[in-house]
């Protein structure tokens, strides 16, 4: 890669968004991003230099966590990570993308690593799940409890309109039956208004 190409290149790692960051085989960092110096200071306190020891202000348990990862990287393996973690204060979900470096000889020489936040999307699927979640419940309910009371109320309605019932004091039973299942399915219509707005918000 001539002098050229590596400044097109590095501009264009600075331009993402993305942390990004490689090192060889013996953990000494290579090349990063602006991003991945920030992450590090804010994380560890630590300025990180080109040539440092990656896990350089690494707690060992980050140490413990992270580098048998790194190891399958070294050795071949392209690895996608889901990891949750705290960046400026604030929980965040990403995606780690390790891919191993090789060099002319087909030798991996290094590994690197491209660190992707997802919260965002992480949150519009948590938010869809419960829409989903939401409309299965309305969906039911109508099924086992609403469409029943219905046919119900139709009964009574058609015994209300039969005109060989006379006997008042059966028409009142059945007026009375009809008003407690139209009380109960206002009770259930208005639980579900209740979901529905609730599924508005999400």
């Amino acid at each position: 890669m001539n002098f050229e190409t590596q400044n097109y290149f590095k501009a264009l790692v600075e331009s993402l968004p993305d942390i990004v960051w490689s090192f060889d085989q013996h953990y000494k960092l290579t090349a990063a991003n602006t991003a991945f110096f920030d992450l590090r200071k804010n994380t560890y306190q630590q300025d990180l230099e080109i040539g440092d020891d990656f896990f350089k202000g690494v707690p060992q348990a980050g140490i413990d966590k992270w580098k048998p990862i790194y190891e399958k990287v070294l050795k071949g393996e392209r690895l996608i990570i889901e990891d949750e973690r705290d960046v400026n204060r604030q929980h965040a979900f990403v995606e780690i993308s390790l891919n191993p470096v090789y060099n002319e000889k087909k030798e991996v020489i290094g590994c690197m690593g491209i660190t992707h936040d997802v919260t965002r999307i992480y949150e519009h699927e948590v938010a869809l799940n419960q829409y989903r979640k939401v409309v299965d419940k309305i969906i039911k309910s109508a099924d086992y409890s609403i469409l029943p009371k219905i046919s119900k109320i139709l009964v009574f309605s058609q015994q209300l309109n039969n005109p060989n019932n006379k006997n008042k004091d059966d028409l009142a039973t059945v007026l009375f039956m009809m008003n407690n299942e139209l009380l109960e399915l206002n009770k259930e219509l208005t639980h579900l208004i209740a979901l529905s707005n609730g599924a508005k918000n999400l």
